[in-house]
């Protein structure tokens, strides 16, 4: 048996000090990190920055909403605030584990993208394995928005995934 109180199989009874597990987080990374535990439960949780970018499309008066196996997929509940560029973001603290997940435009279901074969069911999937965050691909799309991703343009967008034809206004230093 183990004779240490704190731990979680103690045993009053015990006569000699025996194994003495401590359940929890053994991932020095998560947010619920366990100093003292020495048997990993699987309940660490990480911070996840959720990114979707807009720029491609006409943002409804309701917003953009986050939606997910992880909240019971109400589509009103979880808004996303606009971060710049285009794009919209929330961090959330998951626990460990794959995740379907969408982001709507709006707060209805009907609002809700998809991303087709790239996704589960054209959802989003993501794989929570330490605090993450997610790339920015377009609204509706597993890749990155067309538009201009060179820093020497006025029109450039670090969100974005390409330059060609996009970027018009070289930047001169100090001058837009």
């Amino acid at each position: 048996g183990c004779q240490d109180d704190s731990a979680d199989n103690y045993d009053e009874m015990a006569t000699d000090e025996g194994d003495c597990p401590f359940n929890g987080c053994m991932d020095a990374e998560a947010q619920n990190y366990e100093a003292g535990a020495n048997v990993d439960d699987g309940s660490c949780t990480y911070l996840v920055t959720f990114r979707i970018n807009m720029s491609n499309e006409s943002v409804s008066a309701e917003g953009v909403h986050l939606t997910g196996d992880f909240q019971d997929w109400d589509p009103s509940s979880l808004p996303v605030p606009y971060a710049g560029y285009g794009v919209h973001q929330v961090v959330l603290q998951l626990q460990q584990g794959d995740y379907e997940y969408a982001f709507i435009n709006g707060n209805t279901s009907d609002a809700s993208e998809s991303v087709g074969d790239c996704g589960m069911d054209g959802n989003r999937v993501i794989n929570v394995s330490g605090n993450m965050v997610t790339s920015g691909e377009c609204f509706n799309s597993c890749d990155q928005c067309a538009g201009c991703a060179d820093p020497a343009y006025a029109e450039y967008n670090p969100f974005n995934a390409s330059a060609e034809g996009y970027c018009m206004t070289l930047s001169v230093e100090g001058c837009v």
